[in-house]
């Protein structure tokens, strides 16, 4: 659950993060706050979630109209990047998703908020 102070803070701590080239452990972060951020709109909205993963929590918040197709597919191509630095494979362009994730996560706070 990410109240909006923690989500200030997280995104405060991601950008600290960013700065000082921990791109990494910066992208696994914000995946986190994102997570928490669908996680807390589906049961504001009430819409039914239970136990379901990162990819399926996505496509699900996507078909019931709570992303715009844009969002969608920039939160799959994410959510990739997630899993290989999950998993302990580089990635020469993580500054650059990291940037992207951050900009998802700005996004959907001002729209989700």
């Amino acid at each position: 659950d990410v109240c909006s102070s923690d989500l200030k803070n997280g995104v405060k701590k991601a950008k600290s993060l960013i700065g000082e080239g921990f791109f990494d452990a910066a992208f696994l972060f914000l995946w986190s706050l994102l997570e928490g951020m669908m996680r807390r709109h589906s049961i504001q909205k009430a819409i039914p979630i239970e136990r379901l993963g990162g990819l399926s929590l996505i496509n699900h918040l996507y078909s019931q109209g709570e992303m715009t197709r844009e969002q969608f597919h920039e939160c799959k191509d994410l959510f990739s990047i997630r899993n290989r630095v999950a998993h302990g494979y580089q990635d020469t362009h993580m500054g650059e998703g990291c940037h992207r994730l951050l900009n998802l996560v700005l996004i959907l706070t001002s729209e989700w908020t």
